[in-house]
């Protein structure tokens, strides 16, 4: 009798299939493969550990530098001031700080272009204007600050992209250490060939106490087009708690014209908000043309130079006039003019300028910035 020796596989499922695979994997398998493959999960887990417990020991400041994009928390709704809750005599109020033209360059000890002539013994460097920033906070104590462009020299002064993010943090820290909910524009400098505005807008709206929004036109390079409201902390003579009783818009105006979208996009808002009959503010960096109708001598401030507007008018004056609701326009750019006057029955006002350092100043002219106060009595309720 004839016997024939076959070999078979284990079948697939089977116990001596699992026993068979797991004897093959053992002979492909030594000692040392499965030491370093321990090593190196481990390391991985350790770093991983490593960095959680550093990010969250870090304060929010040193985060800002790495230039990361962080998860935006929900902010607080913007309210105004209560001064008075008494019968005829209750007031509210809301201040805003319009900060305008740092050119910051990150560099504490860049020399003082213009330095102001009573100070000529004096050493002037950018490290005098935060002083100074902090010392109009301090004094003014506002409810709100308004960064109204060219916050960093960007196109003088190369920075490289971790310069870029720190200067972000930088311009605004006297602000964030007060806890003071801020805002901003872009200027004309503020963009280099290191990062766009779009990349840089990212960072600070997440950065701490900005209410600054990307806006709906950041396709087409506009960013920063969007507004804020401001609304009743309590009941009183003004309404109900949380009613808006005061608006703020912002523009993105680049090289100082504005785009049909954009001009659309303000008479959307103001159309979509009629019904609330509130008063608005403006702001945005370079002025319209007819900021230079103010004539020979402006009946509130100081005319140092003349308005460096687009040499072609795009009708965003017309476009802010059909809104309504829009009492005053507050710019930056001319850093030597500080004057208001009224214009188809908007105010038009610029801001001074707070530049030590890169900006460009007058001997003559001291640094400055604007407060706006908006006030509202129960007569006016």
């Amino acid at each position: 009798m004839e016997y024939e020796s076959v070999m078979r596989r284990p079948a697939q499922w089977s116990l001596d299939a699992v026993w068979h695979r797991w004897f093959l994997i053992r002979r492909r398998i030594t000692w040392r493969n499965v030491l370093q493959t321990v090593v190196i999960l481990t390391a991985v887990l350790l770093l991983y550990h490593a960095y959680g417990i550093l990010v969250s020991s870090l304060p929010r400041d040193v985060i800002n530098y790495n230039g990361l994009d962080w998860g935006v928390a929900i902010k607080p709704p913007l309210v105004a001031k209560v001064s008075s809750t008494q019968g005829s005599d209750a007031l509210i109020s809301f201040k805003v700080l319009q900060i305008p033209d740092m050119h910051y360059t990150g560099d504490p000890n860049f020399p003082c272009r213009d330095p102001p002539a009573r100070d000529v013994n004096a050493k002037c460097t950018e490290a005098r204007m935060m002083a100074f920033i902090a010392t109009l906070l301090d004094d003014e104590k506002p409810d709100f600050v308004v960064f109204s462009g060219d916050q960093i020299e960007s196109v003088e002064v190369h920075h490289t992209i971790y310069q870029v993010n720190k200067a972000l943090y930088d311009f605004s820290k006297e602000v964030i250490r007060r806890s003071i909910p801020w805002a901003m524009v872009f200027g004309n400098h503020d963009e280099g060939d290191s990062m766009s505005k779009r990349h840089m807008f990212r960072r600070i709206n997440a950065m701490p106490f900005s209410y600054s929004e990307y806006g709906p036109l950041g396709d087409s390079g506009r960013v920063g087009n969007y507004e804020l409201h401001v609304s009743a902390p309590i009941d009183g003579p003004w309404g109900v708690t949380g009613k808006t009783l005061f608006r703020l818009y912002f523009f993105d105006s680049q090289d100082g014209q504005f785009t049909k979208q954009q001009m659309e996009l303000a008479a959307d808002l103001a159309e979509q908000y009629s019904h609330q009959h509130v008063p608005a503010i403006m702001f945005f960096h370079n002025p319209v043309p007819e900021f230079a109708a103010v004539g020979r001598a402006p009946a509130q401030g100081v005319q140092g130079e003349a308005v460096s507007h687009a040499y072609t008018n795009s009708g965003f004056l017309q476009t802010i006039s059909q809104m309504g609701d829009v009492k005053g326009v507050f710019v930056g750019h001319d850093h030597l003019n500080d004057y208001c006057f009224e214009k188809e029955t908007i105010h038009l006002c610029f801001g001074g300028g707070v530049g030590y350092g890169a900006a460009y100043g007058h001997p003559d002219i001291p640094r400055r910035a604007r407060v706006i106060q908006w006030t509202r009595t129960s007569q006016e309720c």
